[in-house]
């Protein structure tokens, strides 16, 4: 219609006006048997790259560092580190998956979603939290780092997996008193 939507000035700069919607993207199109990508190089050197592979409809993200997730306000909250580790809400990588806050598993994301698995990392002086919940919703398995723990709503064995009483143990058991 005329109007510029995609602009390249003098010194190599390029910006593009308008919304990334069906009618108006931007395209990157390779050759029938090339995976296209988007390079991004600093001082000539590659930096990182967007690539489709099209060995399975992938798309790769590489990066000689490593890949942030950020908002609008450069807040970050996750990120793939050089090494492979996988931080959430953390910047310091020391397992192959760190989260810094609580983790909540759910059977679907749906309304009337149901939780089954929660981690809560606590404080100094409550420690960290484990829950297991069943269909109603309630923590069948609760246990607490610095604090009591409680196995609700059925049986436990040791041992044994079929426990046909509150506790039941297959072997010896030791007792001691303080």
């Amino acid at each position: 219609n005329g109007t510029e939507k995609f602009i390249v000035d003098g010194s190599g700069n390029g910006t593009f006006t308008g919304s990334l919607s069906a009618a108006n993207r931007i395209t990157v199109t390779g050759a029938a048997t090339g995976s296209p990508y988007l390079d991004f190089t600093q001082d000539g050197t590659e930096k990182a790259y967007l690539q489709y592979v099209d060995s399975g409809d992938n798309l790769a993200i590489q990066s000689d560092g490593m890949i942030t997730f950020r908002t609008v306000a450069s807040a970050e909250y996750m990120r793939i580190s050089s090494d492979g580790n996988v931080t959430i809400g953390n910047t310091a990588s020391v397992q192959p998956l760190t989260v810094a806050g609580n983790v909540l598993f759910r059977t679907t994301t749906a309304e009337g979603f149901e939780n089954r698995f929660q981690f809560l990392p606590g404080n100094a002086a409550q420690g960290g939290s484990f829950f297991v919940y069943n269909e109603s919703e309630s923590p069948t398995i609760t246990i607490k780092g610095n604090g009591d723990s409680y196995f609700n709503g059925g049986n436990v064995g040791i041992g044994v997996t079929g426990p046909s009483t509150k506790l039941e143990v297959a072997g010896h058991v030791t007792i001691n008193s303080p």
